[in-house]
């Protein structure tokens, strides 16, 4: 007999096996550590609430806790596969009310036969192997020591945030990128006056249809979607009735191929950067149909051999390869669900796109790439302008990597070799200053005179390491003894 938390007819958890089923079949890897206490607990406790600091005291371990509830239970959601209510931010399995969590399924023993491994190409990581588990260790303290002289240098800015180090004035964009860099140490509590700073600016500075770029004037598509990602970890902070209008008006602004720079109808002027936020910042929010989302997605793989594999839609000739197109679309592949990534699966090999990534992403030549972004309206000029957009290719390609990881696409040699990478990778990088690491890029100036140390591309390092940090610590977690 096994101990089981059905969700539907055709979706369960085995709490013995810690794993997730969907139509009989494993998906997934297993659910570990902290994730996997908080459902057992709350699950036990099914249908009582629990408070966050019962919570904690059941499912921390005095010596390896860390984080917030609400960070753990945003991770505990994606392994299960939570649902959100149509037109609302409330999730169906783990039910949130007044600070206080409660899961709806309790517990049942059922007869379950554990089908035999479907191995394709896939591996399995042998977490007991004591070589892995010392590298891996040693990597996420030296990754930590690293994250954190980053974090000092956005920390050190004078606003909250502009481009550069010695900006006065606020951007919305950097200003949310520099929140989801805090938010992405989970090192936001121990700042609560730059968050509620940050929150301000950006509510003050919204219209009906999202946040205006300053220059432009117009609501943009990624800061809109950046707000609609952090209101998902920060939602207690943010009004319910805003993030929903800015989600229906975001989603009736796609395009069939997808997103352009502003919040409205782009016609042919659009482009994957701020197509990947517009459906991040969407799945985040929980407003829209997740089927509508869901469609949206699978129709950027129409294209055999573009974008999808390394190659721009638009850079026909000559084909330039292009990586952060390539991670973006692994990581919008990982959202869909199991029958529309066997849909998917006909036109796209994701380990084709992996076997790119895993190839490029210490490249120098990639670490920073542009995107020709158009449909510009510059103010008082009536021809339509394109302009660069510098994508901070290291925080989409780490992305990508740690849901590989997750997702067991990656051997257990694979992942030593990318963390060995990724260490040199930062070490050769990062230039430090006064205790602070600043992240560099052999094809640009970080170095801006009189405004400082150009700071957003060490945001964009921030979270791509924090991924993999977080990936790292949940092994090292499982493996060093989970509390029962």
């Amino acid at each position: 007999m096994a101990r089981i938390i059905k969700f539907t007819d055709n979706k369960y958890f085995n709490l013995d096996e810690r794993m997730l089923y969907i139509n009989g079949k494993p998906v997934g890897t297993k659910l570990k550590g902290i994730p996997f206490r908080i459902l057992e607990y709350l699950a036990n406790n099914s249908p009582n609430f629990r408070t966050k600091d019962q919570i904690r005291d059941h499912c921390w371990n005095d010596d390896r806790g860390e984080g917030t509830v609400a960070y753990h239970i945003m991770k505990l959601r994606q392994k299960i596969q939570d649902e959100k209510i149509q037109g609302k931010r409330d999730y169906v399995y783990i039910v949130e009310a007044d600070g206080m969590y409660q899961c709806s399924r309790s517990i049942t023993e059922e007869n379950k036969e554990t089908p035999k491994a479907d191995i394709k190409s896939e591996y399995t990581i042998e977490s007991n192997n004591i070589q892995f588990n010392e590298i891996t260790k040693e990597f996420e303290a030296s990754a930590r020591a690293v994250r954190n002289g980053l974090l000092n240098a956005v920390l050190y800015c004078n606003c909250k945030w502009g481009a550069c180090t010695f900006d006065m004035e606020t951007q919305h964009t950097n200003t949310c990128e520099g929140l989801l860099a805090l938010l992405s140490c989970n090192e936001h509590h121990n700042h609560t006056d730059i968050l509620d700073e940050c929150l301000s600016i950006l509510s003050d500075a919204l219209n009906e249809n999202g946040l205006p770029s300053k220059s432009l004037g117009i609501a943009t598509v990624v800061p809109t979607s950046m707000y609609l990602y952090l209101s998902s970890i920060l939602k207690n902070k943010i009004d319910d009735s805003v993030i929903s209008q800015l989600s229906n008006n975001l989603y009736e602004s796609r395009e069939k191929s997808g997103w352009g720079i502003y919040v409205k109808k782009m016609g042919r002027n659009t482009n994957i950067g701020c197509t990947y936020w517009a459906v991040i910042g969407l799945l985040s929010s929980g407003v829209v149909n997740n089927a509508l989302i869901q469609k949206s997605i699978v129709s950027l793989f129409k294209y055999n051999g573009t974008f999808c594999f390394g190659r721009n839609i638009d850079e026909v000739n000559p084909r330039i390869p292009c990586l952060y197109s390539t991670s973006m679309m692994y990581i919008l592949y990982s959202n869909l669900s199991p029958d529309n990534k066997e849909l998917v699966d006909k036109r796209y090999d994701y380990r084709k796109s992996l076997e790119i990534i895993i190839k490029e992403f210490d490249n120098p030549f990639f670490l920073i790439e542009e995107e020709g972004i158009q449909g510009i309206e510059i103010p008082e000029r009536i021809n339509v302008h394109t302009v660069n957009w510098n994508h901070i290719t290291i925080h989409y390609s780490l992305k990508a990597l740690s849901i590989a990881m997750y997702n067991n696409h990656l051997s257990q040699s694979e992942i030593i070799d990318v963390i060995g990478r990724i260490s040199r990778l930062f070490k050769e990088n990062c230039q430090l200053n006064d205790g602070k690491y600043y992240w560099n890029d052999p094809k640009i100036s970080i170095e801006k005179g009189a405004r400082g140390k150009l700071i957003f591309p060490t945001m964009h390092a921030i979270m791509g390491l924090s991924s993999i940090i977080d990936y790292v610590h949940t092994m090292c977690e499982d493996n060093g003894g989970d509390k029962q």
